[in-house]
């Protein structure tokens, strides 16, 4: 009994251990102003949407969702105001012709419904989200067309 009790312990301890922070709504004036300074520099006209306070790898970051006209991105920021990460939503005529020939090639029933840009770096992916039917899946495919398990 012993063992199954401390067993149980071990498997919760590992499953609360394991389980990221949990993101916090704030305000946009919650932010620090390095982070807002910078997102205003970036992209004077947008509109913050959400702002998300987050731990990722030990660092408190920022995810911030903007409205640009019809553009809509999302920003992952650290507290200095540097961009870690940028997703914007794009057009399907904006996507390369080796990213739209690989969904092509590899899923030929599926409707490319969606695309994002995913900047994190010097590293540029595509998000696509597919539909074959009633069915939709998401996949990662690099700028030369492979697809990808895990976003950069």
């Amino acid at each position: 009994m012993k063992r199954i009790a401390r067993l149980l312990f071990v498997v919760s301890f590992a499953c609360v251990a394991a389980h990221p922070a949990a993101a916090k709504r704030v305000k946009p004036s919650v932010a620090p102003a390095e982070v807002m300074t910078a997102l205003k520099k970036l992209y004077p006209k947008a509109k913050v949407r959400h702002c998300l306070r987050k731990e990722r790898d030990g660092k408190t970051v920022f995810e911030i969702e903007t409205r640009d006209g019809k553009v809509l991105r999302g920003l992952v920021l650290s507290e200095a105001g540097e961009v870690l990460e940028k997703k914007e939503r794009i057009a399907l005529k904006e996507l390369p012709a080796a990213v739209k020939l690989s969904a092509q090639t590899k899923y030929p029933q599926a409707d490319i419904v969606s695309a994002k840009r995913v900047t994190k770096g010097a590293a540029v992916v595509y998000e696509l989200e597919l539909r074959m039917g009633s069915e939709k899946e998401s996949i990662v495919v690099d700028g030369s067309g492979e697809e990808q398990l895990l976003r950069p």
